[in-house]
């Protein structure tokens, strides 16, 4: 209940406004389920389909979740990590 008070802890680390799938699977230590998958898709085609430039998913951390439900892309301009065969197989088996 503390944080209906709003107290300084609150002020000083605000809450995300997206994460990343890979975030998501993370904090809940297993696979998302069949619907899940289905929902994350259909929403991330729709929201790369309205933006502009290309963008380019190459793992669960270029997925970003948003606090109104839709799903996007990390922007083409930001740094990723290189990894290297076997980590990409490792995160396709999670998905």
């Amino acid at each position: 209940m503390a944080r209906a008070g709003g107290g300084a802890g609150a002020a000083a680390r605000p809450e995300p406004r997206e994460l990343s799938l890979e975030e998501v699977l993370r904090a809940y230590e297993q696979p998302i389920n069949e619907e899940q998958a289905w929902a994350v898709c259909f929403q991330g085609c729709r929201g790369l389909r309205g933006a502009r430039g290309r963008r380019r998913i190459r793992d669960t951390a270029d997925i970003l979740l948003r606090r109104d439900g839709s799903v996007g892309a990390r922007p083409a301009g930001e740094k990723l990590p290189v990894c290297s065969g076997e980590a990409a197989v490792a995160a396709g088996g999670r998905l």
